[in-house]
């Protein structure tokens, strides 16, 4: 969403973010460059935000990794389960 979709100008955005900002590290080779400093460490309910957020992304990020690892063993478990079902017919 830009400044203009807002009814600012791009000084009236910037004035609340602050001037300084901040490099937000994923891990040593994702990052998002200057983040405004003020969203960086923008609290709700008493919990930062950004780092919570990230918290949950690495978190899902390895249970699709489990997934994707386990993922022949879960498709030979299916075909057994498949193969030794019982019909309805």
């Amino acid at each position: 969403m830009g400044t203009n979709a807002l009814g600012l100008s791009p000084d009236a955005a910037f004035l609340p973010l602050g001037e300084r900002c901040r490099d937000v590290y994923l891990n040593e080779h994702r990052f998002w460059r200057c983040a405004p400093a003020r969203v960086g460490t923008y609290t709700l309910g008493g919990y930062p935000l950004v780092k919570k957020w990230l918290r949950e992304v690495t978190a899902m990020l390895r249970r699709i990794a489990a997934l994707v690892l386990l993922e022949p063993e879960l498709n030979g478990a299916y075909a057994a389960a498949r193969a030794a079902g019982w019909g309805w017919e």
